[in-house]
């Protein structure tokens, strides 16, 4: 019975992978990512108390990757992109073999076999949770109807001079575009001052979207914030003295920082969809990763007590169930 029912949820996030791939944006969103990754978790913990492979959970995340990989087929024609994609399945490899090791020592002659089956489960976790972390942050790429909001609210990134950066002027670039559509869009551009930044990111990105013919009448700053938090926190404050009603809002940023930036709008109360510009290939891999770890500490109680049932589950799996057999 159990074995049908992890069939069907695994058919599900199937479908949820391909919706998310295919433009279907209504599934763009933190509280699908999080359900999804929930089921997950369920399966893994069910197949270690019950000493068996997840194999649908396998199964979903290989499928996972070759979506993926189909979607972005082009990438194979760019040389940095086959770069980008030899370290990215390096970085799977080792996590593999990270989770094979783990068995190998769960199932083997040793007294440490419990911490085996524990490793063993939290590094399928995190390869399971990393597959479908880009999965959605390559959906977040789609582009969206200019006339489903109101303000487009850019997040900043690191600059070296008065000039935004390639990957800065990407994510104001989607608002230009959006702003063509509908000039009636106001821009809230949100970035501080760093210690070793010659201006504010915002001040820096407002003199951009100038120069590509947005109105200063149109665009807001907020040159405070330091961190993405900040960055909605503080816009948050700022859109609140603004609008006498909720405006419909899209926040515009980097592909692999899009679902951690909704993470923060969740926890500020405030509603709005995303969408992703594209990194650049040379260091995508590195940034999916940080940003990937940086979402899952934002669970972190979440993450603690499935560790915790994890570890609870190995023992009861290699010490209790032979001793009651």
């Amino acid at each position: 019975m159990m074995q049908i029912l992890f069939i069907i949820i695994s058919v599900l996030m199937v479908v949820l992978f391909l919706g998310v791939l295919f433009k279907q944006t209504y599934l763009l969103n933190i509280n699908v990512f999080l359900i999804h990754i929930i089921l997950g978790f369920i399966i893994i913990l069910y197949h270690l108390i019950d000493r068996s492979i997840p194999y649908e959970l396998i199964g979903v995340s290989l499928i996972g990757v070759v979506l993926l990989q189909l979607k972005h087929r082009d990438i194979l024609n760019d040389q940095d992109g086959r770069s980008f994609l030899k370290r990215l399945y390096h970085m799977v490899y080792i996590m593999v073999l990270l989770t094979i090791s783990g068995l190998y020592i769960a199932y083997g002659p040793m007294i440490i076999n419990v911490a085996g089956l524990w490793m063993s489960a939290i590094t399928f976790t995190m390869l399971f949770s990393f597959i479908s972390f880009c999965i959605w942050c390559s959906g977040f790429i789609h582009q969206r109807n200019a006339f489903d909001f109101d303000l487009l609210l850019i997040l900043g990134a690191g600059i070296f001079s008065e000039r935004v950066t390639p990957l800065l002027a990407r994510r104001l670039d989607i608002a230009v575009a959006l702003y063509e559509k509908n000039p009636e869009l106001h821009l809230l551009v949100s970035g501080g001052q760093g210690p070793d930044e010659p201006i504010s990111e915002a001040r820096a990105m407002q003199h951009y979207l100038i120069e590509q013919g947005v109105p200063s009448s149109h665009i807001t700053r907020e040159p405070n914030s330091v961190s993405t938090h900040e960055n909605l926190k503080f816009s948050h404050r700022i859109i609140q003295r603004q609008y006498q009603t909720k405006p419909n809002i899209l926040c515009i940023t980097s592909q692999f920082h899009i679902l951690r930036a909704l993470r923060y709008t969740q926890m500020e109360n405030v509603s709005m969809e995303g969408i992703g510009s594209h990194t650049p290939y040379h260091f995508l891999e590195i940034s999916l990763l940080r940003d990937f770890l940086a979402l899952m500490y934002e669970y972190k109680l979440l993450l603690t007590i499935y560790f915790g049932l994890l570890f609870a589950g190995s023992i009861y799996s290699l010490l209790i169930v032979p001793f009651l057999q």
